[in-house]
């Protein structure tokens, strides 16, 4: 619905988006308060009239031109993925996208039988598979162990491993070497487009390993099935910061679904490239066809093409240093 918004208002786009006014028009709830929501509220969900919903976000310029760029390299690699718009709320932009997911990432206390056959929410996904998620040899132990005392330290265990920080745990670092048993919660399409992710999230400099950034098709066995990206949900610096510590000293550090530790560049690369996880579900052949394919993304001819519709603009800069890491993850991952 998005993509239909932008091109019905070709040239009802100001310098910080389309007009409320023109927006309104296409809302599936009676105005009342959903004005001043989208005015004061930071992000939250709107009804529109074909049915489908929007998410809507404020947010500082480099995440709205990070998150902008990453549709568009990624329609354009043909993955499915939301839309960005941008709308004028009060004298300020706010980003909006077609809402992608079955349930909202801000629901609480979300059950198994309700993502069964759902698009999810990474993290609502992550969650229940981590409250469910075993490690083999802790779970024999406790179940054959006689002493009391060993089997609380059993259980002690098994707890402190569900109770890891989020990002950092084994269903969110998925290609990472880990004594939990989390492969098979994701089918080999699911761990191949994750794998593709990461080395597009490479090429965009995001630094961070967030469970706000995809959505999982999860099929009636609780399996994903298919990833949808919606964001980069990197911590996006500045556009000169990046240039100063990424293209010139690599001082980056990585946080990925490859590895439990953040990696500086080269390591992520490595990672990528002979970490058997990844390999078994995105071979070189498979690997070079893809990283092919992104070293034909042209950066600034998409951003043109969206300030076209839009009148939004990317940062110049930060396409320079996108075409640049781009260029460079491509030509190191297709040897």
């Amino acid at each position: 619905m998005i993509d239909k918004i932008i091109e019905e208002n070709n040239g009802n786009f100001g310098e910080l988006g389309l007009k409320y006014e023109k927006f309104k028009d296409y809302l599936g709830q009676e105005e009342g308060s959903i004005g001043y929501d989208l005015g004061l509220v930071r992000r939250g969900e709107v009804l529109l009239k074909d049915g489908t919903s929007a998410h809507f976000r404020s947010a500082a310029k480099p995440i709205n031109d990070a998150d902008i760029m990453y549709s568009l390299i990624l329609k354009e690699l043909g993955f499915e993925t939301p839309s960005y718009m941008p709308l004028e709320m009060q004298g300020s932009t706010i980003m909006l996208r077609d809402d992608l997911s079955s349930i909202s990432d801000t629901r609480k206390d979300v059950e198994l039988s309700e993502i069964v056959g759902c698009n999810v929410p990474a993290k609502i996904y992550n969650d229940i598979v981590n409250k469910h998620c075993v490690i083999p040899s802790l779970e024999h132990d406790l179940k054959f162990e006689k002493n009391a005392l060993k089997k609380f330290f059993i259980k002690k265990e098994i707890k402190k491993n569900q109770e890891l920080e989020y990002g950092k745990r084994s269903v969110d670092v998925v290609f990472g070497k880990s004594k939990q048993n989390i492969m098979g919660h994701f089918d080999s399409v699911a761990l191949n487009i994750l794998a593709k992710l990461g080395i597009v999230k490479l090429s965009m400099l995001t630094t961070t390993n967030s469970l706000s950034s995809n959505v999982y098709e999860v099929d009636k066995m609780g399996v994903v099935k298919g990833v949808i990206p919606v964001k980069t949900g990197g911590e996006v610096a500045h556009s000169q910061y990046l240039a100063e510590n990424a293209l010139d000293k690599d001082k980056l550090r990585y946080h990925t679904q490859f590895s439990f530790d953040s990696l500086g560049h080269k390591d992520v690369i490595n990672q990528i490239k002979n970490n058997g996880r990844v390999i078994a579900n995105l071979d070189s052949c498979d690997r070079k066809d893809f990283v092919e394919k992104l070293g034909k993304v042209n950066i600034y001819e998409l951003a043109n093409e969206y300030k076209d519709k839009t009148n939004y603009k990317v940062d110049l800069l930060y396409q320079l240093m996108l075409n640049v890491q781009k260029d460079r993850v491509c030509e190191e991952l297709v040897k």
